[in-house]
């Protein structure tokens, strides 16, 4: 290879590199058979048989790849294609191309050129885009379109005698070839990299399907100190991570005493939560790092009471695990798994504490914009037995309150949305939970409890964030005590407070 051909092509694509984003240089291939039978045009496909080019009268032409003993490349400043004609092998392999903060698509075009990391594309008006993957928000097939007129320049292609085979190719006037390819293992070789990089691509364009956003978590590492004036989790510090790429496998991970989005409850909770994302599948785990595995107790025994149980009259929720697993479909997601409630249960001095002894089912739905997210979620338990297990009673002394039978049935609804205005996250969440415990003894609650919460988070700088939270409880509480004592009661519960993050 003469190093003028080098040069050629090493300046055509620095111009290609130095473009924000856009250029006009297009690569032209010219595939040439073993009786010198030869055709010139820009490459928008390869499979592991054929090869998809439009040719330079702007039709589609398909080569078979065994057909091929050279190929002989030739970078044009100017657009070769006067028209293209948008057949259905055209149209097959042509995207809209949406970029990443652009609600329309920046162009209409197809896949020409890969270089290292970045994609080549032609676009329907002739011009070259030079683009990353983080860069592309997603690909859609457009519609079709009979023909189209790109502006062009019509281009003579230089073929040096001495460098082909074929002597009825040599042209000693024109562009000069930026690469020759005279080996067969050596064209088997640039078209199964050529092959793999579209297949690359249609995966990156079927995912771009089942991903609301490139990255769906926070990308920033944070470690938060929280405060609440009524309700600080038992660990009132946090941090979370995440990992991966845009519109690949993607991981979420946060260990400490924070606001989480899917529990029944608004209020920080010490948690163990990872979560997943995969193409269209996804998986959210949540897990009481005090309290593993399912059944454990949290409040009685070992637990640890917190200060907002001194009541006479009180109840709490709590939980040891939660799993959901789901599918995504662009903004839209759904997900199911099991969940093991715990509460707690105060009359007077008699303490109890109901264990998960069977899983219950949770449900949640979301959809997801690039400023707005909304959720729904539901959870739904029954737990029961006939000789006390999973029922523990403190009336001095915590034991398994082995002589009863008792029922605890639950169901919580949680809503809410989040969204991003003037560089300010609003986060809303409204929780309604409704059940009635009772045992043979004769105790018995029914509680309705209505839980409102709402941050405001904003940054300050590149390294400090700032999270205001407030959370309105309404909390109605009938107990039936073994005597046959009741009291009923509606307690209203104003928490606030917030977090100060480091960011990294």
């Amino acid at each position: 290879m003469d190093w003028r051909f080098w040069f050629w092509s090493s300046a055509t694509w620095l111009v290609l590199l130095l473009t924000s984003g856009s250029a006009s240089a297009v690569e032209i291939h010219t595939l040439v058979a073993e009786n010198c039978r030869a055709q010139s045009g820009v490459v928008v496909y390869v499979d592991d048989q054929l090869v998809t080019l439009i040719d330079l009268r702007g039709r589609s032409t398909v080569w078979r790849r065994d057909e091929i003993a050279s190929v002989v490349l030739h970078n044009s400043v100017d657009n070769p294609l006067a028209s293209i004609t948008l057949d259905e092998r055209l149209s097959e392999h042509m995207y809209n191309v949406y970029l990443v903060g652009e609600d329309e698509a920046a162009f209409t075009g197809w896949a020409v050129g890969f270089i290292e990391e970045l994609i080549v594309f032609l676009d329907l008006f002739g011009r070259t885009h030079v683009l990353a993957q983080e860069d592309i928000d997603h690909m859609r097939r457009p519609s079709p379109l009979p023909i189209v007129y790109p502006p062009h320049a019509e281009v003579v292609l230089q073929f040096p005698r001495d460098y082909i085979e074929c002597a009825s190719l040599a042209q000693s006037a024109g562009i000069p070839p930026s690469r020759i390819i005279g080996d067969r293992i050596k064209v088997s070789d640039y078209l199964d990299a050529f092959e793999h990089s579209y297949h690359a691509l249609e995966s990156f364009r079927e995912r771009t399907f089942v991903y609301a956003k490139p990255f769906m978590y926070d990308e920033r590492t944070r470690l938060g100190l929280i405060y609440m004036r009524r309700r600080s989790p038992i660990v009132p510090a946090y941090i979370h991570f995440s990992t991966g790429k845009p519109f690949g496998f993607q991981s979420y991970m946060l260990i400490g005493g924070a606001p989480i989005p899917w529990l029944p409850t608004v209020d920080p909770t010490l948690v163990l939560w990872s979560d997943l994302k995969s193409h269209l599948f996804h998986a959210t785990f949540l897990a009481n790092p005090l309290a593993l595995p399912a059944g454990t107790q949290v409040y009685l025994g070992d637990g640890t009471l917190p200060p907002y149980t001194e009541y006479s009259y009180q109840t709490e929720p709590n939980f040891n695990y939660l799993i959901l697993m789901g599918l995504d479909a662009g903004p839209w997601s759904a997900s199911v798994g099991t969940y093991y409630p715990v509460r707690y249960i105060k009359g007077k001095r008699q303490q109890r504490e109901v264990s998960a002894r069977h899983a219950g089912l949770a449900f949640r739905a979301r959809a997801i914009w690039t400023a707005l997210e909304l959720h729904a979620l539901y959870f739904r338990s029954r737990q029961s037995a006939s000789n006390g297990k999973g029922l523990t009673i403190d009336d001095g002394i915590a034991e398994e309150a082995q002589d009863k039978s008792y029922i605890l049935d639950e169901d919580t609804l949680r809503a809410g949305a989040t969204a991003r205005v003037l560089d300010t996250d609003l986060a809303l969440d409204a929780v309604v939970s409704r059940g009635v415990h009772t045992d043979s003894g004769g105790f018995g609650l029914t509680f309705r409890h209505y839980q409102l919460g709402a941050t405001i988070s904003r940054e300050f700088g590149h390294y400090v964030r700032m999270n205001v939270h407030t959370n309105y409880h309404i909390e109605s509480n009938d107990f039936v005590e073994e005597d046959g004592a009741r009291s009923d009661a509606t307690e209203y519960v104003l928490d606030y407070g917030g977090a100060f993050e480091f960011q990294f």
